[in-house]
């Protein structure tokens, strides 16, 4: 029953008796079949009678003998209080002990408000080492993922400054396209890394709207698709075409390229990769990329989808991997509304799996 219903009842009844309120916070309520008095405290919102002589110090039950009850009842009527503790009793008090009360109550009070200032202190502490770790990572990601890239990159280039009169056509073919994805890969990361630091500092747009499906992912997924052909790989779809999901689609695109993108790259010539949709009954839409790839161990799962422990791990063809890719994953899935997880077998490959909202 609501609280305040509850009060409005009391105040009507016969039974009612209202003690001091500013030092108690709370009144008493004495039942009028058992005789029992229940102390109802102000503070909670939800109250039942069985709930009500809990509330305070382990309890109120029989607060007096049967035979004192008309003289107990004048006491508290007249201006008394109950006295609080093992023995629960009546009495009259006077005036200065009536003050001596009120600050102790009012203490109380200081104290609880006190109490919850610790707390939401305890929180804003605890947000900003938060923030003070991503800062961490931030520079960490820069200083490892990036630089060694862009040496690389700096490397080919002083290789061309250099020798380039001394190189046949054909090297500096070859050194144009280790460059070409030496910059592609680094702008790959930087994006993620950009992305990643607009997300914590909540900058990245979120429009969700109801997208078909199937014809969303064929036209979404050309270039990923285009690149496991390439490598040989057999690629399958298995998506109703009446299927809808509620989602932005910004970010459910960069989760299925980034994902399907990883299939491609950790499977081996003349692996297969197939991507699945369907509705769960939960008002969500399950997404699951199956590769059957190189696979992980139980150690590189628990730390796929963490910032703070990336995984720096080659493809099946030497393609570079930060791990970053799928921490952005993460958040997106759940900012969506969703979770993301996946099950893998060494040797075996990988199957990612998530979920977004079927309907707004």
């Amino acid at each position: 029953m609501d609280i305040k219903i509850l009060i409005s009842k009391i105040k009507d009844s016969p039974v009612f008796i209202h003690t001091m309120a500013g030092v108690l916070l709370g009144f008493f309520v004495l039942h009028p079949i058992t005789m029992v008095v229940y102390w109802l405290d102000i503070n909670h919102t939800k109250v039942t009678l069985q709930s009500i002589s809990e509330a305070l110090c382990g309890g109120i039950t029989h607060a007096f003998h049967p035979d004192m009850l008309l003289m107990s009842l004048i006491f508290i009527i007249i201006g008394g209080v109950a006295g609080l503790g093992p023995g629960i009793y009546f009495r009259r008090i006077g005036k200065q002990e009536r003050k001596i009360l009120a600050q102790q109550g009012q203490l109380n009070e200081s104290l609880a408000k006190l109490g919850k200032l610790n707390q939401s202190l305890e929180e804003k502490v605890a947000e900003l080492k938060r923030l003070n770790n991503d800062k961490d990572i931030f520079f960490s990601i820069i200083a490892h993922d990036i630089r060694n890239p862009f040496n690389g990159f700096l490397g080919l280039t002083q290789i061309l400054a250099d020798e380039l009169s001394d190189l046949t056509s054909e090297e500096i073919q070859m050194i144009a396209r280790s460059m070409q994805d030496s910059a592609t890969n680094l702008a790959g990361l930087l994006d993620n890394l950009l992305k990643w630091a607009r997300m914590q500092q909540g900058l990245i747009p979120f429009d969700p709207e109801t997208i078909e499906l199937r014809s969303f992912m064929e036209e979404s997924l050309k270039a990923e698709l285009e690149h496991a052909k390439n490598k040989g790989l057999k690629s399958t779809f298995n998506i109703p075409n009446d299927l809808t999901a509620f989602a932005d689609s910004n970010m459910l695109q960069f989760v299925l390229r980034n994902l399907i993108s990883n299939a491609v790259k950790f499977t081996r010539n003349g692996g297969e990769i197939n991507i699945s949709a369907m509705a769960n009954g939960d008002n969500c839409v399950e997404f699951s990329i199956k590769d059957s790839g190189i696979g992980m161990n139980s150690t590189m799962v628990d730390h796929l989808f963490r910032i703070d422990s990336q995984i720096n791990r080659k493809g099946t063809e030497g393609e570079p991997s930060s791990g970053l890719g799928l921490t952005l994953c993460k958040e997106f899935v759940e900012k969506l509304g969703g979770k993301i997880w996946v099950e893998s077998e060494v040797g075996k490959g990988s199957v990612f799996y998530f979920t977004i909202p079927h309907f707004n």
